[in-house]
């Protein structure tokens, strides 16, 4: 029996059937087929369950941050946060069993790593209890708790874990009204990735609706947990296939820029700082509706239309024609891993030539290509990729890029729940800068809320204001003549 990888065929599956059939067309040339070739569908060995009677092996991706924990200790940037704010009568015993449940239900959270001769391993522990702190505020106007709750989260999602002690998680309730409490979770990202927190989200609520109307979980079992995956990520990754994927990567990485040399307020220091900030931004609807007809008109996905703009952007600014943008893909490679909490995200470097002054539809192409063929080769976690390119630093998650672009795509939680109203309060004094710039474009039923983060240490907020004004300028030159050459695409507004 064998199992296919979902990220690209997910992918693949959503375009229309326009878009379907004119990618079979561009792939012909080279006799791939978007439904039967190893391009798109790859066997995988089968993921079974391993015996938890001794300390287990970690992830490839979590040994490089346990082994960054050793040589950086202690750093609030590698937390993972989640707020969510409770209007109503927030029945704290009912929290404290849906927090128990969930515990109970994802074997990361009781994890801890244990250093054996140098090397790290997994502890699972067979059941904890959950610690929820329940901390009474002072009572306080609307703007003082808006204000509030950002000092109340910025203050707990910097204090840092010990990789050694479990869990890695820490739970704390504000009540900060009768009627109004928040709820913080904060997590080690080496147990968790981004999608893991919208799991683990989606959890509390169904569970805590549940458990209000005296049910039990109506979630299913999970047949795997994340230490299975480890253990066969770690089979599957060696040999031939590591050998092949190496080779791919390195060939497409030849003579890479050193970097990407962007206009910055403050000069870079040798010391790498993740100190950052978020600048919040929409798409207007017109505009939107204009990008829905671009991406069926260029047989594209929003993603890599969008990773097209961003690239001439960064190039008008750099002038430099060889851009290299990082971006992340799922890398749950079986339906069985959908619902499970771990760091299973991978980072693709991905290199475009914008040489020659292409039209933008040109671009698009070329952009197309080369994310398809990125996807075929996601199976490496990037950090073991850098270990095999000379004279990049293995420690630094931006060796080869220095701007990520990410693209979310939501329905939106449940946001009622019995009695109760809830939230999910942002704060732009909360984002970590692990690159220069990360451009997250954030989709929900028609909407974009997007932001750019961006490292206080190299870039003012005008300066980040100024692009974010000039990335929406391109957005709507390019919309009206997709045709031009890049270099004649206005940033201004007329």
């Amino acid at each position: 029996m064998t199992f296919k990888t979902n990220d690209l065929n997910d992918r693949i599956a959503n375009l229309t059937p326009t878009q379907r059939a004119l990618l079979e067309l561009r792939l012909e040339k080279k006799k791939i087929s978007a439904s039967n070739s190893q391009t798109f569908q790859t066997s995988l060995p089968v993921i079974t369950p391993v015996l938890r009677d001794k300390p287990l092996a970690i992830s490839l991706s979590q040994e490089w941050w346990w082994l960054l924990e050793q040589f950086y200790p202690a750093s609030p940037a590698y937390n993972v946060g989640l707020a969510i704010r409770f209007k109503g009568s927030l029945k704290v015993d009912i929290l404290r069993k849906v927090l128990q449940e969930i515990t109970s239900r994802h074997e990361i959270l009781r994890t801890s790593f244990i250093n054996i001769e140098g090397q790290a391993y997994q502890k699972i522990f067979p059941n904890i209890n959950i610690n929820l702190e329940v901390v009474t505020v002072p009572e306080n106007s609307l703007t003082e708790i808006t204000q509030l709750t950002k000092q109340l989260a910025t203050e707990e999602f910097s204090k840092t874990f010990d990789l050694s002690s479990c869990p890695l998680m820490r739970l704390k309730l504000f009540t900060l009204s009768p009627e109004d409490s928040l709820f913080l979770l904060t997590v080690h990202h080496i147990i968790v990735d981004g999608l893991s927190m919208g799991i683990l989200t989606r959890d509390i609520i169904i569970l805590y609706e549940a458990f209000s109307k005296g049910l039990s979980s109506p979630l299913p079992e999970l047949d795997f947990q994340y230490a299975d995956f480890a253990l066969w990520q770690r089979k599957y990754l060696q040999g031939e296939i590591l050998d092949k994927l190496t080779s791919y990567w390195k060939n497409k990485l030849k003579d890479i820029p050193l970097e990407l040399d962007l206009p910055t307020d403050y000069q870079r220091i040798a010391e790498k700082t993740f100190i950052g900030k978020s600048h919040s931004f929409s798409i207007n609807s017109h505009l939107i509706g204009q990008l829905k007809h671009l991406f069926i008109n260029t047989s594209t996905t929003p993603f890599m239309l969008f990773l097209a703009v961003w690239k001439v952007l960064l190039y008008r600014y750099t002038g430099q024609e060889d851009v290299v943008v990082g971006t992340t893909v799922a890398n749950r490679h079986f339906p069985e891993m959908e619902n499970v909490l771990g760091l299973f995200i991978n980072s693709l470097p991905l290199r475009t030539d914008l040489s020659g002054n292409p039209s933008f539809k040109q671009l698009v192409s070329r952009v197309q290509e080369v994310c398809i063929e990125a996807y075929a080769h996601q199976a490496i976690p990037y950090e073991k990729l850098l270990e095999h390119l000379p004279g990049k630093n293995k420690f630094n998650q931006t060796s080869l890029f220095q701007t990520v672009l990410m693209l979310h795509q939501t329905q939106g939680l449940k946001k009622e729940l019995p009695d109760l109203t809830l939230s999910f309060p942002g704060s732009d004094d909360l984002a970590n800068a692990l690159a220069d710039l990360t451009l997250h474009l954030s989709e929900t039923n028609s909407d974009w809320n997007n932001s750019l983060v961006y490292n206080q240490n190299l870039f003012d907020l005008t300066t980040i204001e100024r692009m974010k004004n000039h990335f929406l300028n391109l957005i709507s030159a390019i919309v009206s003549n997709p045709n031009q050459p890049i270099l004649e695409l206005s940033l201004m507004t007329d």
